[in-house]
């Protein structure tokens, strides 16, 4: 199971996963992108220290957040960038 908080912090959005990020945590990735949407503006830190595995709808999830926002990865499990990288 996959937990989502979503906090803005100055100009900054902080986004804290914890559990595991795959399809089944799908919904709720969704419904953070939605609220990030809403309080963004240039910067989206997301802390994966509790994340326990990063898949499909997980690796999705950060991508899209790439795509609209600079995002800073904080405790990124070893070879998350790397398989960030391969999905473009």
């Amino acid at each position: 199971m996959a937990l989502v908080h979503v906090t803005r912090i100055g100009t900054q959005v902080v986004v804290r996963l914890t559990g595991e990020l795959g399809d089944a945590a799908s919904a709720e990735l969704d419904r953070a992108f939605d609220e990030v949407r809403v309080l963004a503006s240039s910067l989206v830190a997301v802390d994966l220290q509790d994340v326990e595995l990063v898949e499909g709808a997980g690796l999705d999830f950060i991508a899209r957040l790439h795509a609209c926002w600079r995002v800073k990865l904080l405790n990124a499990p070893t070879g998350l960038r790397a398989r960030l990288a391969s999905t473009g």
